[in-house]
């Protein structure tokens, strides 16, 4: 709007009474005059009771509504008030002071050292962690430059690890920080709207999952070009576009949500040793982190348009939607100079690794895989790699959802999105049953298991046990139906010693379709 910076700010428009007398001589004017309350004196008087006193303003509301006002084109006009601060109810508490940047000009490498040891004084952080950290600190102060938001992960295991200590910290030296123990999808999109802050939300395990709206919200922010979301507005229902691009950190217990957790750096924290000495976080001792703070500010303005303009290359390692994540790091670190040129490619391919082996997909995948090399076989019952897949303690699947093991049903549900479906697979002796066939995996195995040390251009055949091997590869097969049969090593009439037979042999051995305590007839 071309007018807004003539419009009176929320201090300026009077004591509360006097803005409730002048709110009544608008009603009284508006009778006459229906653009009485588009009036730019008038909107800061709203927008001012609004904050203030809702009940009063709604009642002003109501009285305009009555005499033929659009309130809804009303509505549409406070949110619009300042371009700052669309949201006028929101924008008195939204509000930091001016950053005061470092007045000299200021070392990247040197800066980018600073911070990361400044963060690593405070938390126990495993290799690479705090440099990633000091790299998207720097980002969030330069987070306009580019066209990809990359949200800053900060996850553990368990509680006591150090993630609120570490939003502590990164709170001191984000810009305009918005730190939040529990925020609604609504509250993200407006706050963000408003003032375009930092956020910093912490015990994200609590209400992130539960949410779908939060999680889309959050995951329309990571790029530029799509990150809106529309809402009506006002009681004409006036559709109207709120953005969601901001720096976001997330801290929780546990693992992101998949989709979130590809448009993120992940820094997976552990609980401190009892040899582990680090700081004491004390929030009447910030004074450094406001100096690091100007000078990371100072750094971002005096290098904008260098790294606007920095067209390097990041790792071949990294897979595409990492690359888009690590870019802006990767080019604050050649822009900084010296060891972070190097270094910042060495922090993206380190934690890329770690992230990746956290992801809940590709995990399942490598299990998935494991199993079939282990035993042999190019197809496998659904019973089986339930089974198998509840006996790693070390992965989440035997306590996949309450306490519960993973079910068939949600084993599907993984796979899906990769195009593997479960169907009718033929056994041994012209058994059937439920499960799935490796060549249903050759597709995603060679996409997002790179290194995986089976060639996915081998045929079926030539993966299953023959005569030639002996009687090794059918082993691993035997150990597992015997360690999933029943006490009286029967599964629907078929022995154990035949069950072994069956398995030295070759093949998926016909009987075998049941879980350790019941038999299930195919």
């Amino acid at each position: 709007m071309s007018g807004t910076q003539s419009i009176p700010t929320l201090a300026s428009a009077g004591t509360l009474s006097e803005q409730m007398t002048g709110l009544d001589d608008l009603v009284d004017r508006s009778e006459h005059d229906a653009g009485a309350p588009f009036a730019p004196q008038a909107l800061g008087q709203l927008a001012a009771m609004k904050m203030q006193d809702r009940a009063e303003f709604e009642r002003v509301r109501s009285r305009l509504k009555a005499l033929g006002v659009r309130v809804g084109e009303l509505d549409l006009a406070l949110c619009e008030l300042a371009p700052a601060r669309k949201e006028a109810g929101l924008s008195g508490a939204l509000t930091w002071p001016e950053e005061t940047l470092w007045p000299n000009p200021v070392a990247g490498a040197e800066l980018l050292d600073e911070i990361a040891e400044t963060i690593g004084s405070f938390v126990v952080l495993p290799s690479y962690a705090s440099e990633a950290m000091a790299l998207w600190l720097v980002f969030a102060h330069a987070h306009n430059v580019w066209p990809i938001s990359p949200r800053l992960a900060i996850t553990s295991p368990e509680k006591r690890c150090g993630k609120t200590t570490a939003l502590s910290v990164l709170q001191h030296l984000v810009p305009k920080p918005l730190p939040a123990s529990n925020i609604t999808a609504s509250a993200v999109f407006r706050s963000i709207e408003a003032a375009s802050p930092t956020l910093l939300i912490d015990e994200a395990d609590t209400f992130l999952q539960s949410s779908d709206e939060l999680r889309g919200i959050l995951n329309s922010g990571h790029n530029r070009t799509q990150a809106y979301v529309v809402r009506t507005v006002g009681d004409d229902h006036v559709p109207s576009r709120f953005c969601t691009w901001a720096p976001v950190i997330i801290a929780m217990i546990g693992n992101l949500p998949d989709t979130l957790n590809d448009r993120s750096i992940m820094v997976p924290l552990r609980r401190k040793k009892p040899g582990e000495i680090v700081q004491r976080f004390r929030l009447d001792r910030v004074g450094n982190f406001n100096q690091i703070r100007q000078k990371i500010a100072r750094w971002a303005v005096d290098n904008r348009d260098r790294l606007a303009g920095w067209d390097g290359e990041v790792p071949v390692g990294l897979h595409d939607r990492a690359a888009d994540n690590w870019r802006p790091l990767i080019a604050i670190g050649d822009v900084a100079g010296g060891r972070w040129a190097q270094l910042a490619r060495d922090v993206a391919l380190a934690l890329t690794d770690a992230e990746d082996e956290h992801s809940i997909s590709v995990m399942l995948l490598k299990d998935i895989k494991e199993l079939f090399d282990r035993m042999a076989a190019d197809r496998l019952p659904t019973e089986l790699v339930l089974e198998q897949l509840h006996r790693l303690e070390h992965r989440p699947w035997p306590e996949w959802r309450q306490g519960r093991p993973i079910s068939a049903r949600q084993l599907a549900r993984l796979l899906q999105p990769f195009g593997v479906v479960p169907g009718t697979i033929r056994l041994e002796a012209g058994r059937t049953a439920k499960g799935y066939k490796l060549a249903a995996f050759a597709d995603p195995f060679e996409r997002y298991l790179a290194q995986s040390s089976v060639t996915m251009s081998q045929s079926a055949e030539s993966l299953l046990p023959t005569a030639s091997r002996d009687v090794t590869a059918g082993a691993p097969m035997a150990e597992a139906i015997q360690q999933s049969t029943s006490d009286d090593g029967v599964c629907d009439g078929v022995t154990e010693p035949e069950l072994q037979r069956q398995a030295q042999e070759g093949g998926v051995p016909g009987g075998y379709d049941c879980p350790p305590t019941k038999r299930i007839r195919i």
